[in-house]
C-alpha cells in the first residue's frame, strides 16, 4: 500500500451533527486565543467529551494528524467517535490509518507502536513487535523500521494529538518527543483528565515540556450541571487492624517508648552527643551543618529535653532564643538517631556503644533497609494497607449499599490482586485481593445478589447467568466456554484467551448493565481506565493506589451519567485500616490525604465542591480512635443511604449564578504564641474594650442625670470616665501591641499575592493582565485563604505554586528574601527569611527585579543566592526559622466551585 498523501486537507462539510455542551462551546471560543502558542493543553473529567473536542480542533487546524493514544481501546475510539459523530458513517475512509505501518492523511496509534519502532531503531535491533490490533502481535524487521519513518514523515504531519498525555513519561515520552522534534511547523493538542500532579519536579517539567503548560480546564461542576456526570459523593470506610496486628502495633510502640525513654536516661548517649564537635565547637563545622540542619537541630533539641547546657555558638548559629526551641517528639528522635547512625564521631564514641544500640533497634523491628523508623516501619505500613480488616469493611458497605438499592445496585469493586491461587482454598481471607472479596461476598450477600469477577485472566459468574452470556458469545459468533468451581458449584470460571478477551470484556458489561450481575469484581489494571459502564452506582477503591492520576481514573468509571436513568447518583467508597497508636491514624490516612489533593467532589456537610482531604469531613479532621470510629462509619452508612438528597445538594452548588474555577491556598495562621488567633483575638479584644468602656460610660451618664448640681455632673463624668478607661485599658494595650506587631494580615498577604502575579507577569510567566486577576484574602475559622479569580487556569496555578513556596517552610531555594519588617514604635523587629519561588529563582536578574518590587510594595528586603558558602549561611538561619521557630502546618492548595 502507498502512503496516503494525495489527500492535503479534510474534506470540506464534516461537521459534528449535535450541539455542542456549554463547556464544549467555551473551550472552542476560546480556541484562537489557546492556539496562538501552536498548543492546546487541555484538562477535562471522563465523559466531557475530551476526544470529539480533539476531533473539532483537528478539523479546524486542517492538517495532517496524528493521534497517539495509550490503549488500542481508546485508539479505536479514536475512529469510532469520528465516523460515526462526524461523518455519520459505519465505513472508514481510506485516508484514515488505524496502522503506523501504513500512515495516511489522519493515522491512529499507540505511544506503545511509536516507542516500539524507536527502540528497534536506536538499539538496530533485527526486528521488534508492534499491536495495532486486539490479540494480533505483528513483527516488524530492521529493514521496515527505516521505511515506516520514511512514510511517517513524507506525511509531513502539522497536528498531533496526544491523548490522555498523562501516560507520557519516561520511555514513551522520550519516543513521543523525538517523534515531535522530526515534525515541521506543528500544533501540539494534549488531552488529559489526570494530570500528573503529584510526580516529582522533574517529572513534571518533562509532562509540560512535551505537552505545554495547561490552557483551559473544564471543571466536574460543570458536566453535573449539564447532567453529562451523576451527583456523587467521596466516603471513607473506617477499619482497625485485626487483633492480632493490633497487639504487634502495641508491643512495637511501647518498645519504641521504652528505647526513647532509655535514651534520655543513658548517660553515655548523652555525653556523646555534648561532645559532639558540633554541638562544641559549631563555628568549625558550619558547611558539615549547613549540608544537615535537621540532624543538627534534632541534637540541640534533644539537649534541651534533657536539660544539658548549650553550646552559646550553637543557638548564635540558628539565631534563635532557647525558649523557642520546640519539644522532643518521636519523629525528632526518628531525625537523630538516623543522623547518629551514620555519623564517625558516635561510632568511635568510647563510652557509647553503638553497635550494641543498633542490634536492640534491630531485635524490636525498627530497622528496615539501613534505616531506624520510630513512627511506623514500611512493613507496618504495607500490612495496614492490605489488611484483612478491610475485607470486613467491603462487606460491610456492599449490604449497605444493597439493603438501600436492591435490585437498583451496580457494585463495582476494584483492587490490585487478583489471588488466583486462593480460588479454592479452604480460608482466602487473610489477603486483599479479587478472589478473596468474591469468596467473602458471594457467601455473606443474600443469593438474590449476583456477584460475578472480571480480570484479564480469570472471570467468574454464577452458574445462572452462563446462559445469557453463552447467548451474547453466540450472536456474535465467539466460541467461548467455561467449568464449574470446584470450590463451589452455584459457580462457573469462563475460559479466557487472547483472541475472546475483548469480547468477554464487552459480554460482561452487557450483563452487568442490564442486571444480570449486580456486583462486580475485578483489578484495577483492567477496569480502571477506558472501560465504560454508565449503570455503576457504587464503586469501592479496594486499591492501593494513592496517585491522583490513577484515582480519578477509577472514580470516572463510576460518575459517568446513565441515559437510561437521569437521576443516578454514584457512593465511590476508600477503605481506612487505623493505626490507633498515631496521631496522625498512621500510613493509611496519609496516603488517602494523598489521594485526595487534587480529586474534585461535594463536601460532606456544605454545598461547596472542593478538592482536597479536609471535605470528607470527620473521618478527615478527626483525632481516629477505637471508640469512635464506630461512630464514624455509622454517620458515613446514614449520610450514604440518603441519595435522595445528594443531587438536591449538588444542584445548589452547581447552580450558583457566575461560579467559576477559583484556585485557594489555604495557610494555618497560627501566632508563635499559640494557641492564639489573630483575627479572632483582636476582634473579640476590641469587642470587650468597647463594651467594657460603653458598659462604664452609661453608669456615668446614668449616674450624672441623677445630679442636680452641673459641676458636680462634670466632675462624676470625669470620674467615671476615667474608671471606664482604667479598667479597659488592659485589653485595649493588649490589642493595639496585636494590632501594631500583625496589623492587618489578610491586607498584607494580599500585597504578597499582588506582587508575585506583577513579578510573574514582568517575567512573561503568565500573559493575563494583573488588572484582569482578582486576588482576595480573608480569614475562615481561624485559616487565611487566598484565592485567585480571573485568567487562565495554568496562571491562576502558577501563582499558588509560587505563594505556597514562599508561604511554607524554606527547603533548599536557589534564592532566600531576607525581609526587614517595618520599625513598630521605633523599634526595629527582627529579619526573616522567605523562599523566593522557583519559576522566579531560576535567573539572578529575575529574583533581584522581584526584591526590587517588594521593597517598593512592601517592606525592605534583600536576596540572597544561596550555592554560596556566605548564601549558604542565610539558607540555614531561614531554615533555623522554618524547622525550630515556626512549625505551623504547610499550606494547601485546593480548587474550589464558586
Amino acid at each position: 500500500m502507498t502512503v496516503q498523501t494525495k489527500c492535503a486537507q479534510f474534506p470540506e462539510n464534516i461537521l459534528f451533527y449535535y450541539p455542542w455542551r456549554t463547556y464544549q462551546q467555551r473551550i472552542l471560543d476560546e480556541l484562537d486565543e489557546h492556539l496562538a502558542n501552536r498548543h492546546l493543553h487541555l484538562v477535562a473529567p471522563p465523559g466531557s467529551g475530551k476526544t470529539v473536542l480533539g476531533l473539532e480542533v483537528m478539523l479546524r487546524l486542517n492538517k495532517p494528524t496524528i493521534i497517539l493514544a495509550p490503549t488500542l481501546t481508546i485508539k479505536n475510539q479514536w475512529e469510532q467517535r469520528f465516523t460515526e459523530l462526524f461523518l455519520q458513517q459505519n465505513k472508514k475512509p481510506d485516508w484514515i490509518s488505524m496502522h503506523i505501518k501504513e500512515p495516511a492523511f489522519v493515522t491512529i496509534t499507540t505511544y506503545q507502536s511509536l516507542y516500539s519502532l524507536y527502540r528497534a531503531a536506536e538499539e538496530e535491533a533485527a526486528e521488534t513487535t508492534i499491536e495495532e490490533v486486539e490479540g494480533q502481535k505483528e513483527i516488524v524487521h530492521s529493514q521496515e523500521v527505516h521505511a515506516i519513518f520514511e512514510k511517517l514523515d513524507a506525511l509531513q504531519f502539522q497536528t498531533i494529538i496526544l491523548d490522555e498525555a498523562h501516560h507520557l513519561r519516561t520511555a514513551w515520552w522520550k519516543a513521543t518527543m523525538d517523534f515531535r522534534n522530526r515534525l515541521y511547523d506543528y500544533t501540539t493538542i494534549a488531552l488529559t483528565a489526570t494530570p500528573p500532579y503529584d510526580v516529582s519536579i522533574q517529572e513534571w517539567e518533562r509532562y509540560e515540556q512535551l505537552c505545554g503548560p495547561i490552557d483551559a480546564e473544564i471543571h466536574v461542576a460543570e458536566l453535573v450541571r449539564e447532567q453529562d456526570l451523576c451527583a456523587h459523593q467521596d466516603y471513607v470506610y473506617l477499619s482497625l487492624p485485626e487483633k492480632a496486628e493490633q497487639e504487634r502495633l502495641e508491643l512495637f510502640y511501647q518498645q519504641i517508648s521504652h528505647l526513647q525513654e532509655q535514651l534520655m536516661q543513658d548517660v553515655n548517649f548523652k555525653r556523646a552527643i555534648t561532645e559532639h564537635p558540633w554541638m562544641t565547637s559549631p563555628e568549625q563545622h558550619i558547611e558539615a551543618i549547613l549540608n544537615d540542619p535537621e540532624f543538627y537541630s534534632s541534637m540541640l533539641i534533644f539537649l534541651h529535653h534533657v536539660q544539658l547546657p548549650l553550646h552559646d555558638q550553637a543557638l548564635t548559629l540558628l539565631a534563635l532564643e532557647e525558649a523557642h526551641i520546640p519539644p522532643m517528639t518521636t519523629e525528632w528522635m526518628e531525625i537523630l538517631l538516623n543522623g547518629l547512625r551514620q555519623d564517625n564521631h558516635i561510632k568511635e564514641h568510647k563510652q557509647f556503644d553503638l553497635e550494641r544500640f543498633m542490634t536492640e533497634v534491630k531485635q524490636i523491628g525498627a530497622l528496615e533497609r539501613g534505616r531506624i523508623y520510630l513512627q511506623s516501619t514500611p512493613q507496618t505500613d504495607r500490612r495496614l494497607l492490605q489488611n484483612v480488616s478491610k475485607l470486613e469493611s467491603i462487606e460491610q458497605i456492599a449490604k449497605v449499599e444493597y439493603d438501600h438499592l436492591g435490585d437498583q445496585l451496580r457494585m463495582v469493586i476494584l483492587t490490585d490482586y487478583i489471588r488466583k491461587e486462593m480460588l479454592d482454598s479452604e480460608n482466602p481471607g487473610h489477603k486483599l485481593g479479587v478472589v478473596p472479596i468474591f469468596q467473602l461476598l458471594h457467601r455473606r450477600l443474600p443469593k438474590d445478589c449476583p456477584i460475578a469477577v472480571l480480570t484479564g485472566s480469570l472471570v467468574i459468574i454464577p452458574k445462572t447467568v452462563w446462559p445469557h452470556l453463552e447467548a451474547l458469545a453466540k450472536e456474535k459468533r465467539i466460541n467461548i466456554s467455561c467449568k464449574t468451581l470446584a470450590s463451589d458449584e452455584d459457580f462457573v470460571s469462563v475460559d479466557v484467551t487472547q483472541q475472546n478477551r475483548t469480547y468477554i470484556v464487552a459480554f460482561m458489561t452487557a450483563l452487568f448493565t442490564d442486571g444480570h450481575v449486580q456486583v462486580l469484581i475485578g483489578t484495577a489494571a483492567l477496569l480502571g481506565e477506558g472501560w465504560d459502564a454508565p449503570c455503576i452506582n457504587a464503586l469501592i477503591m479496594a486499591s492501593y493506589v494513592s496517585s491522583f492520576m490513577l484515582s480519578n481514573q477509577m472514580r470516572g468509571r463510576a460518575i459517568r451519567m446513565d441515559p437510561q436513568n437521569t437521576q443516578k447518583t454514584s457512593s465511590i467508597w476508600h477503605l481506612l485500616c487505623v493505626d490507633p497508636f498515631q496521631p496522625d491514624s498512621g500510613y493509611d490516612r496519609r496516603l488517602l490525604r494523598r489521594r485526595f489533593r487534587s480529586l474534585v467532589g461535594l463536601h460532606a456537610y456544605t454545598d461547596i465542591i472542593e478538592t482536597g482531604f479536609n471535605r470528607l469531613g470527620a473521618v478527615a479532621t478527626k483525632r481516629l480512635t477505637t471508640e469512635n470510629i464506630q461512630d464514624l462509619n455509622e454517620d458515613t452508612c446514614e449520610r450514604a443511604r440518603n441519595r435522595a438528597i445528594l443531587n438536591k445538594r449538588w444542584k445548589e452548588a452547581v447552580y450558583t449564578e457566575d461560579a467559576e474555577q477559583e484556585v485557594q491556598l489555604r495557610v494555618e495562621q497560627l501566632a508563635q504564641e499559640k494557641p492564639i488567633v489573630y483575627p479572632y483575638t483582636i476582634k473579640a479584644l476590641l469587642y470587650g474594650v468597647y463594651y467594657i468602656f460603653l458598659g462604664f460610660f452609661y453608669d456615668a451618664m446614668s449616674a450624672a442625670s441623677q445630679t442636680p448640681n452641673s459641676q458636680t455632673t462634670r466632675i462624676v463624668i470625669l470620674i467615671l470616665f476615667i474608671i471606664a478607661a482604667v479598667t479597659a485599658a488592659p485589653n485595649l494595650l493588649l490589642t493595639m501591641k496585636m494590632i501594631l506587631r500583625y496589623r492587618s494580615l489578610e491586607k498584607y498577604m494580599k500585597t504578597i499575592g499582588e506582587v508575585l502575579y506583577e513579578s510573574l507577569h514582568d517575567l512573561s510567566f503568565v500573559e493575563t493582565s494583573p488588572k484582569d486577576i482578582q486576588i482576595h484574602v480573608e480569614d475562615v475559622e481561624g485559616v487565611l485563604t487566598c484565592s485567585v479569580r480571573g485568567g487562565k487556569m495554568y496562571e491562576k496555578n502558577l501563582l499558588m505554586d509560587a505563594w505556597g513556596e514562599l508561604l511554607d517552610p524554606v527547603q533548599n531555594p536557589r534564592y532566600v528574601l531576607r525581609r526587614f519588617p517595618k520599625k513598630v514604635l521605633g523599634f526595629r523587629r527582627k529579619a526573616d527569611y522567605l523562599a523566593v519561588p522557583t519559576e522566579i529563582g531560576k535567573r539572578k536578574e529575575d529574583a533581584e527585579a522581584f526584591c526590587q518590587k517588594w521593597n517598593q510594595q512592601i517592606e525592605r528586603a534583600t536576596v540572597h543566592y544561596t550555592r554560596t558558602p556566605e548564601g549558604r549561611e542565610y539558607l540555614i538561619k531561614a531554615r533555623a526559622d522554618a524547622l525550630i521557630m515556626n512549625f505551623l502546618d504547610p499550606s494547601e492548595r485546593v480548587s474550589v466551585w464558586k
